[in-house]
């Protein structure tokens, strides 16, 4: 019997009789328990209800309300159901000792009690607690192991799906052309080779591309992204973006336009927030039809700053933009052109934007744009 082991456990002694206290109150104190005494069992809910004590001492012959009565209103109540209570009376017959432990009693001790009976018999529904509370522990950590094997394998399977199909067009169109080049190369017009390679260098970007996504996602759900914030400019990494998509926009006869004042900065990772911005252009690209347009735009916002991404493309249902940034969801759709995408993309600017201590969110409805708008601290 070690009763020590339980520090702090809460007991409550309830008994009408000054002198049972005492005795029961001086056996306890020895051990490191927390404990409270009442004479008065009216008082009993109103004390239980500031404290919930982890077991109840609980004498039955008591005037006003007696040990059954009080020990039927606690187990009432949900919240106090799960307290031990431990009757300590002279009523010793079978009868009473039943209705005890119908009324939800743990044990039954006669009086007049040995000592030694009660710490053995305390002991007994103290381990029994413990036991319960670490099983609960165990079963609160496995629920928890559980639902993230059940993340882990949603990864998995986004992975597994991107590489299976996202990744596997593009890489057999490479090898699709490069087989025509080998076979057919000394009878190739120069025209038709200039078509092939242009064909193959557009495959080979779209690898390019997923797979940077892939790895970044990759090093993000793994934490092994390095982040250097630092106060930076908008506006220049806005026109870097800018040239890299302004033959894929001019191509597809789409305006980009920017609105960022050269005043405008914000402080976080520009690696970062370069992809995010590189993400959302070429989404927006993507699901613009020809003629559109593109504008990037931005405003400060308590104390943060505030960047859309407004297109006038196709835009999205509820049940695809409800789901843009949840990992696992299928949003995968083809582009105006009918261009590949996994969403992938979006999952990074998700995680990214978090990661830099701001928000991302879209609003869209279908056959009329989108715009796609984060935030990003100002301030160090």
């Amino acid at each position: 019997m070690i009763l020590n082991k339980f520090d702090g456990a809460k007991i409550l002694i309830v008994d009408d009789e000054p002198t049972n206290l005492r005795v029961l109150y001086n056996l306890l104190k020895e051990y490191p328990f927390r404990l409270f005494t009442l004479q008065d069992s009216k008082l009993v809910m109103d004390r239980i209800q500031k404290d919930i004590p982890d077991l109840i001492l609980l004498d039955i012959m008591m005037p006003g309300i007696n040990g059954f009565e009080l020990c039927k209103l606690i187990k009432s109540k949900p919240e106090f159901a799960k307290i031990s209570i431990i009757f300590i009376s002279a009523l010793n017959d079978t009868a009473n000792i039943v209705k005890g432990f119908e009324l939800g009693a743990v044990d039954y001790i006669s009086k007049p009690f040995q000592s030694e009976e009660i710490l053995a018999r305390l002991n007994n529904q103290l381990t029994i607690q413990f036991q319960a509370k670490e099983f609960s522990k165990l079963v609160e950590n496995l629920e928890t192991q559980n639902k993230d094997l059940a993340e882990l394998n949603t990864m998995k399977n986004k992975f597994f799906s991107i590489i299976a199909h996202d990744v596997k067009n593009p890489f057999s169109g490479i090898l699709g052309l490069s087989e025509i080049l080998m076979e057919d190369f000394d009878s190739l017009e120069k025209e038709e080779m200039r078509k092939i390679v242009g064909l193959i260098n557009n495959s080979t970007n779209k690898c390019f591309k997923l797979l940077e996504n892939l790895l970044q996602w990759a090093k993000s759900q793994l934490n092994n992204i390095e982040i250097n914030p630092n106060k930076n400019k908008l506006s220049p990494l806005v026109e870097k973006i800018f040239d890299v998509y302004q033959l894929q926009s001019e191509n597809k006869k789409i305006t980009l336009n920017s609105k960022i004042k050269e005043d405008t900065f914000y402080y976080a990772d520009e690696n970062l927030v370069d992809l995010v911005i590189r993400n959302l252009i070429n989404n927006a690209v993507k699901f613009t039809k020809e003629n559109g347009s593109i504008t990037i735009s931005s405003l400060i916002k308590n104390d943060m700053l505030s960047v859309s991404v407004q297109d006038t493309g196709m835009g999205m249902p509820p049940e695809i933009k409800n789901n843009l940034f949840k990992l696992g969801s299928n949003v995968t759709r083809k582009g105006s052109n009918k261009e590949d995408g996994t969403g992938l993309g979006l999952l990074v600017c998700y995680e990214f934007i978090k990661k830099s201590g701001g928000d991302i969110s879209v609003q869209s409805e279908e056959g009329k744009g989108s715009v796609f708008t984060f935030t990003l601290p100002i301030s160090g």
